[in-house]
């Protein structure tokens, strides 16, 4: 299997997505769920900073290309740990409808930031350092507009809820936008690992648009 690493959530080209198993936690909210994208927490973490002090050094590293992959074996988590990862979950969705990278925020570890950083040096051939800036940057940058409402992105379920051998966290989550209309991104599938940092579950591995068995293409229904 191949090392996890992250893809990102936005601008992602492969299809796929959806679940008619619901989650089913009382405590939890009831998925699919479309936050605004003001919800999205801030830009806290100093990436440049980050890259400067990481020891090793980060160095570029491609993104993944596999379109399938194993999920690592686990135990199934109880209904209260499936609730306890799912802001993050919701949360994600905000940031990618807000245009924020989820590594400038508090969502996710610090290895997720700087294994981010790594893959978007060898994408544009730019040092890490400079990699770093320009997700600072982007984060910063005031949006012009917010997206219309049917171009927000949802939560449309989360599946196959594990906990590793490591005491982290493992899930599908399935997104998609409301708009069919074309150009519209399509729906996708993310596994997602989390970790449990400082009191918060926060996104350690992350990738997506990667097929699963038995998930079809499906945009959620409309309200």
């Amino acid at each position: 299997m191949k090392r996890l690493r992250n893809a990102g959530l936005a601008g992602l080209l492969v299809p796929l997505v959806s679940l008619s198993v619901a989650v089913g936690i009382r405590a939890a909210p009831k998925l699919p769920i479309t936050p605004n994208p003001n919800t999205c927490p801030p830009a806290t973490r100093d990436v440049v900073a980050l890259v400067q002090r990481a020891t090793p050094a980060v160095t570029p590293v491609p993104f993944p290309t596999a379109v399938s992959i194993a999920p690592l074996p686990g135990r199934p988590a109880d209904a209260t740990l499936r609730a306890e990862i799912l802001p993050t979950l919701i949360a994600l969705a905000a940031c990618d409808s807000a245009a924020r990278p989820p590594l400038t925020t508090d969502l996710t570890t610090d290895a997720y930031a700087m294994r981010s950083v790594a893959q978007a040096a060898a994408q544009s051939g730019e040092s890490p350092l400079r990699a770093a800036g320009q997700q600072e940057a982007g984060a910063q940058a005031p949006r012009l507009s917010t997206p219309p409402p049917a171009y927000w992105w949802t939560l449309v379920d989360v599946r196959d809820v594990l906990v590793l051998d490591d005491g982290r966290v493992s899930a599908i989550a399935l997104y998609a936008v409301q708009s069919h209309a074309p150009g519209a991104p399509p729906p996708f599938a993310a596994y997602i690992i989390l970790k449990h940092v400082d009191g918060k579950w926060r996104v350690d591995e992350e990738i997506s648009g990667v097929y699963f068995p038995g998930i079809t293409p499906r945009y959620p229904t409309p309200p």
